[in-house]
């Protein structure tokens, strides 16, 4: 059976926008007035101020003094009765009074003229007296107590509430169902038997509505379901449950988002809703609410997702773009583990490819003075993802939290320090040839081979410099020192103050192969006779040339049948240094009083960064664990007489660059949210940013004599780019506003609709490489940053057994920076492009019975370029590598001792290049995991990706720009990078 995959266009533009938006619309009125109408009194909310236990009275005065309810009751009522625990934050007055008045046998009715009755429920003759007392303790799945956990026996009005240490007492007969329920948890529903203990563990519901959320808002309390912009959260439950190769792919998850893991654990893609700029642009990764860095390059090195981490929540548009710089089109915040008891948790896993890390977390109260602390991270050493023939991954990461807690506040002092290693893949060449996708070449599987191995591992480099030896065992090595302080403190009267601050010392040493220049793949039998020529002229001795192989010196008679493909490469040893100084300081003053919040901060950053960029070209074949290449020159005698290569090494000096970046960057911002009516949130923010860049870089001079007598040709010359002491400097400022408005109507707690727009700006990238520009008139520094335009509208919805939501959107992406290359002179450049995309966004959870759930989430958008500055091969076209759509479904089966799930990914076509001229086919890739609970402590986790090992491309050859893939080599080779194939990792974890 053969099944086809047949291409969907979604329209395109602000009319099929406007199209989008009619049907949801006329969809949120349907389901509006289909709605059952609740009574206003159960949407009625107040504020509780603070942590603490107060007599039943004092509930009373609580809720007449922020409403217009009086109570009637009779007196003693409330004699030697119970005290109420009360937590922090926003509740509505019928849950307030029910968890006040169900466990002593009360009830309430609401009577006319705002009259509130309590009274003592009736005596039925036929309930069964209480027997006996059930107490226990309530927690988190990461081990952390839960205070104000809903505790009922179903089918009556008896309950309890745990306290501020998740403690609960209730009294219940053998055979009686006691009902767990918390705010964005998992309710738990537990029958008596003749324990006397019972202890509960609530797992958190990812797609939750009732989430408070704390990223993008200053709202002390606001839920997913409250909010009026698009809000993702990722929970210890959803963590445990994907196997990502790196970070991108763990957030590749949330709707709206769309990652490349292939190329392994960092230097990956990120996007938000269509939105393009490379190296993860107008995406802020944060971690408590602090981004990480300023530039997005190379951002993703510093979050590595271990046990220390609590939950990722991810905003999309709206504020991200206001409360900090750099986060246009989305936040993404690693929120830290911080456990109210002592914790801790010992995890190890095991892959096939023969990676072994184990994670560590330690941490909760160390006095009864308010002190807490945590202390866990990572150790990882194996192969990476495709054979190399070397170990590439290695190292680890340590997290380590000390927080005060006091009466108004808290301080909390944070250190992570990083020392890892990571393989990064490039693109490898395969089979273009014909309809569909591209195909595997002989010698070389993209999905678990790699152009790396041993042979290739270490490249000899001469610079101006010296002798550099580079090797590809440093891979993308990570040295941070990261230090946080974090103060909030409760002024008084609505006021609050919070600083944060944040400093670097990150030093990221990158070295990997790379097959990227427009000439890297090569016909062999057409080189070997262009280079023939070459080296006639060169040694006037030689009468005839041969290819042989570096390490053993064997001769090659026939380069056409080379590996069964005929291919030669002149891949690029790569080495980028780069030093980063960054301290950033966030303060803000938040009133919050009733309906009103407004928020006025400023971010600074002060960032100085230094780097160094040395490459060279290596020739080898095209197979798996690539081996290096010769063409000798030989006299009459058949003795070589001249070479080629220097062991390999075609090109010395490549590139070779030094320069330096110093950015300064003030935000002064203001966020105000209001309720003017019941159920009506509308919010605005504002932030002007001035920026200043402080650039130098070396002068370069292409083909310098290196040693003109040499016999081999390699060392004659250095390469296009030799550094020739000359520093070039530049300094530009700029300033730039970014502003948003939006509004929230919760019509229940059941359901609400939101909308928003945004005008916001991103410098980005922008001035990342200027050192490559020196002789340019001030280092070709750019003060004017790209702009991003949001629009969208959407609705949710949470049941029993639902969990909904939807959000139609437009997004703008003007002036961005994209690589271009001349049709006629094929030279490489930039050039500035808009980018417009309009699309839906969606995420669903459906539970029809306990032990059953069904996710089903995705985006589906037309994105297109429409403008740019100089490019006309790509005005009309799809941005390169970016699908129109995603789909994601997970069912979960959660049985007595633990749970299984399969998960299905579709993804919908991409192109490798601006032009669209090779297309990458739709796939749809299998993961599943079985997760198996020994005892409460330990677990048994085996989980699998790409089950079907289906071979799928994520892009063509980054650097080959934005113009036509139309001239193949050899009529039938493209670049490309594939999805790894299978991946299966174990997993033993201990919780204590």
């Amino acid at each position: 059976m053969e099944i086809k995959l047949i291409k969907s266009h979604f329209p395109a533009g602000k009319k099929s926008l406007i199209a989008i938006m009619r049907v949801m619309i006329f969809f949120m009125c349907t389901t509006v007035f289909c709605l059952t109408t609740d009574n206003s009194f159960s949407q009625v909310e107040v504020v509780i101020e603070k942590n603490e236990s107060v007599v039943i009275d004092e509930v009373f005065k609580i809720i007449k003094k922020q409403t217009d309810y009086s109570f009637v009751y009779p007196k003693k009522l409330f004699l030697n009765k119970p005290k109420v625990s009360l937590k922090k934050g926003k509740i509505s007055v019928s849950e307030l009074l029910n968890q006040s008045l169900l466990s002593i046998n009360l009830s309430f009715e609401f009577t006319d003229r705002n009259t509130i009755l309590i009274k003592k429920n009736p005596v039925i003759n036929d309930v069964k007296p209480v027997q006996r007392e059930i107490k226990g303790s309530v927690t988190s799945s990461k081990g952390d107590p839960l205070s104000g956990v809903s505790v009922i026996i179903v089918g009556t009005t008896n309950g309890a509430t745990s306290d501020f240490d998740g403690n609960y007492i209730i009294n219940a007969n053998k055979g009686d169902v006691l009902r767990f329920s918390y705010i964005g948890m998992k309710t738990v529903e537990i029958i008596v038997g003749e324990e006397e203990t019972v202890n509960v563990v609530l797992e958190e519901d990812s797609l939750a509505l009732s989430n408070v959320i704390i990223t993008g808002t200053a709202r002390k309390t606001q839920t997913a379901l409250e909010t009026s912009y698009g809000v993702a959260i990722l929970g210890p439950a959803a963590m445990d449950r994907e196997v990502p190769v790196g970070l991108v792919d763990l957030i590749d998850a949330v709707p709206g988002l769309y990652g490349e893991p292939s190329g392994g654990d960092v230097n990956t893609l990120l996007t938000a809703r269509g939105t393009t700029g490379g190296f993860n642009s107008f995406i802020s990764l944060q971690e408590d609410g602090l981004p990480v860095l300023y530039t997005p390059f190379l951002t993703e090195y510093e979050i590595r997702p271990d046990a220390t981490y609590d939950r990722i929540e991810t905003v999309l548009g709206g504020p991200s773009g206001i409360f900090t710089a750099q986060g246009a089109a989305a936040s993404v915040n690693f929120i830290s583990r911080i456990p109210k008891s002592v914790r801790g948790e010992v995890r190890l896993a095991v892959t096939d490819y023969g990676r072994i890390r184990t994670d560590l977390f330690y941490g909760g109260p160390i006095n009864d003075n308010g002190w807490y602390a945590t202390i866990g991270g990572y150790y990882r050493r194996g192969d990476g993802v495709r054979d190399v023939g070397f170990t590439g991954d290695h190292g680890g990461q340590i997290r380590a939290n000390l927080k005060k807690v006091f009466e108004n506040g808290d301080v909390t002092f944070s250190y992570k320090g990083i020392r890892d290693h990571s393989i990064f893949y490039w693109a490898v060449p395969t089979d273009a040839s014909g309809d569909g996708n591209p195909k595997a070449i002989p010698g070389l599987d993209p999905r678990n081979e790699s152009l790396m191995g041993t042979d290739v591992k270490t490249m000899h480099l001469k610079t101006r410099n010296g002798t550099q030896i580079i090797d590809l065992d440093t891979g993308q090595e990570s040295i941070t020192d990261q230090f946080s302080v974090k103060f909030n403190y409760d002024l008084g009267s609505g006021f609050r103050v919070k600083e944060h601050v944040r400093i670097s010392n990150i030093n990221t040493n990158g070295v990997d192969l790379r097959t990227r220049w427009f000439n890297s793949m090569l016909v062999a039998s057409d080189y070997v006779a262009d280079q023939t020529t070459v080296l006639l002229d060169a040694f006037p001795s030689a009468v005839s040339t041969q290819l042989v192989r570096v390490n053993d010196g064997q001769v090659v008679n026939n380069p056409s049948t080379l590996n069964g493909n005929g291919l030669l490469l002149l891949q690029e040893m790569l080495s980028y240094q780069k030093e980063h100084r960054n301290f950033i300081n966030d303060f803000q003053l938040t009133y919050e009083k009733d309906n009103f919040i407004a928020t006025a901060g400023l971010q600074y950053w002060d960032m100085a960064t230094k780097s160094d960029y040395v490459s060279g070209h290596f020739l080898t074949d095209a197979k798996h664990q690539s081996e290096r290449y010769n063409i000798e020159a030989l006299d009459a005698n058949g003795d070589a007489v001249g070479h080629l290569t220097d062991a390999g090494v075609v090109t010395h000096s490549l590139l070779d660059n030094h320069g330096s970046l110093d950015t300064r960057s003030t935000n002064p911002y203001l966020n105000i949210q209001v309720q003017p009516i019941e159920g009506l949130w509308i919010d605005a923010g504002i932030r002007n940013e001035t920026v200043r860049f402080k650039a130098t870089g070396e002068g370069t001079d292409g083909s310098a004599p290196l040693d003109p007598s040499s016999n081999i040709l390699a060392n004659r010359a250095y390469g296009w780019f030799a550094r020739n002491g000359q520093l070039y400097n530049g300094t530009i400022s700029a300033s730039e506003t970014t502003w948003t408005v939006g509004a929230n109507f919760k019509f229940n707690d059941n359901f609400a609709i939101y909308g928003r727009y945004t005008k916001a700006h991103d410098f980005a990238a922008s001035n990342e490489f200027s050192y490559f520009n020196a002789g340019t008139p001030n280092l070709g520094l750019v003060n004017d940053p790209a702009k991003l335009n949001f629009g969208e509208i959407g609705l949710r919805y949470q049941s029993k057994t639902l969990a909904f939501w939807a959000t139609a959107f437009f997004s703008e992406n003007l002036g961005f920076p994209v690589r271009s290359i001349d049709p006629e002179t094929t030279a490489l450049g930039f050039t500035a492009a808009d980018n417009k995309t309009s699309g839906i966004e969606f995420s669903s959870t459906w539970k029809p019975i306990t032990e059953l759930s069904f996710e089903f989430s995705g985006v589906i958008q037309s994105s297109k370029i429409e403008n740019t500055a100089s490019n006309d091969l790509i005005v009309g076209k799809r941005p390169a590598r970016i699908p129109n759509t995603q789909l994601r479904f997970v069912p979960t089966f959660n049985f007595n001792k633990g749970k299984a799930y399969v998960s299905a990914q579709y993804v919908g076509n991409r192109f490798a290049d601006g032009a669209n001229s090779l297309e990458f086919d739709p796939y749809i890739s299998f993961d599943a995991g079985v997760n198996y609970d020994f005892t409460d402590n330990l677990m048994l986790s085996v989980q699998a990706t790409n089950l079907t090992n289906v071979l799928a491309y994520t892009q063509g050859n980054p650097n080959d720009g934005n113009g036509p893939v139309d001239v193949l080599v050899g009529g039938k080779y493209a670049l490309a990078q594939a999805l790894p194939g299978t991946v299966i990792s174990t997993s033993l974890i201990f919780k204590f």
